[in-house]
Formats: structure tokens, C-alpha cells, sequence
């Protein structure tokens, strides 16, 4: 199983993605919804997750084969 860290930052109203695999720059997450996004450089889509409280508090990946989760770290 693959670790890396991945940050999401919001900027000018938009949000982007930085991770390790992506290379080093971040990359633009286009909205599907609220909580629906993908990247037009990957096929990825990633949704974020919420708690019971209405707080995101995960991220799932979804790859052409594969799914991962990623939690949030406060």
C-alpha cells in the first residue's frame, strides 16, 4: 500500500490538490457537485466524505482500478 500526504488548498475560489504522484505542482479539482471532483490530467475523481457533524473528515480516490481513502489530518 502506497502513503504519501496530499493537501487540498482553496484559492480564488477554486480547489486544488498537491500530492506526490501528481508531480509537484497542484492541480485544479473541477467540480461534478458539492462533494464530486476530478483532475483533467488524471482519471481520477475524489469525493470528499462528511462527518456527522457536516466537517469533511475523509477523501476517496477513485482510479481507473483502484480506490483509496485518504483521512484528514486536523
Amino acid at each position: 500500500m502506497w502513503e504519501f500526504k496530499q493537501t487540498v488548498t482553496a484559492k480564488d475560489g477554486k480547489l486544488y490538490l498537491k500530492a506526490d504522484p501528481l508531480g509537484p505542482e497542484p492541480q485544479e479539482l473541477l467540480p461534478e457537485s458539492d462533494i464530486r471532483f476530478f483532475l483533467l490530467s488524471q482519471d481520477l475523481t475524489l469525493t470528499f466524505q462528511k462527518d456527522e457533524t457536516g466537517t469533511v473528515s475523509k477523501l476517496i480516490i477513485d482510479g481507473e482500478s483502484q480506490s483509496f481513502e485518504a483521512r484528514r489530518i486536523p
